[in-house]
C-alpha cells in the first residue's frame, strides 16, 4: 500500500491501543475499511473489512477529506447533495470546510457519536494512496475510553508512523488549500 509498511503500522497501534484500527481508503462518497483489527477490551467497536462508512459525517472520512484541495471537497459535496433524499443529509460545505480545515492544522480528527451512539475515533492521514483515492488510520472505540485516551492514542499512531515510514509524512495532494 505504498510508503512504509501499512499493516506493521496499524498493529503497533492495535497492540498499544487495544482498540479497533483500521486502514481506510475513499471509495466516492463513503469510506472503505479495507484492514480491521478489532479492539481487545471486553466491550470494543465492532465492525468488519468492508465496512462502508459515510465520507463526511466520520474522523476517517475527514482525516482523509483533510487531503483533498477545497475545490476536490465542494464538487464531493455538491455531488453528495444531490444524492441525499432527506434534507437533514444534506452535507453543509462551509462546515465540512471547518472541520477539513481544523484537521489539516492538527494533523488528524477527533468525532464522537459519528457512526454509532456512545463511540469515538480518532484518524490521522495516511501518506499513501490506492489507485488515487487518499486513506487514513483510525483508531475507534467507547466514547468515554477514546476521551481518556486521546493524546495516548495520538502518539502511538504518529510513533508508528514515524517507526516505520521515516521522514514520509501525510501531505495534501497537489494544490491542496490548508
Amino acid at each position: 500500500l505504498g510508503a512504509g509498511d501499512a499493516f506493521a503500522i496499524i498493529s503497533e497501534v492495535h497492540a498499544a491501543t487495544m482498540e479497533t484500527v483500521t486502514l481506510s481508503v475513499q471509495n466516492d462518497l463513503s469510506v472503505n475499511f479495507l484492514k480491521v483489527l478489532p479492539g481487545t477490551f471486553p466491550i470494543s467497536l465492532s465492525m468488519t473489512e468492508g465496512f462502508v462508512a459515510p465520507l463526511f459525517t466520520t474522523a476517517v472520512g475527514t482525516a482523509i477529506l483533510s487531503q483533498l484541495s477545497d475545490e476536490e471537497i465542494a464538487a464531493l459535496a455538491q455531488r453528495a447533495r444531490t444524492r441525499a433524499r432527506r434534507r437533514a443529509d444534506r452535507v453543509d460545505l462551509d462546515a465540512v470546510l471547518k472541520v477539513v480545515r481544523e484537521t489539516r492544522q492538527l494533523g488528524f480528527a477527533v468525532l464522537y457519536d459519528a457512526v454509532f451512539p456512545d463511540t469515538g475515533a480518532i484518524a490521522v492521514p495516511f501518506p499513501s494512496q490506492v489507485e488515487g483515492f487518499p486513506m487514513a488510520i483510525g483508531v475507534g472505540g467507547l466514547r468515554d475510553r477514546m476521551r481518556r485516551n486521546e493524546r495516548a492514542i495520538l502518539k502511538a499512531i504518529k510513533g508508528a508512523m514515524s517507526r516505520h515510514m521515516g521522514a514520509t509524512r501525510a501531505r495534501p495532494r497537489a494544490g491542496a488549500a490548508g
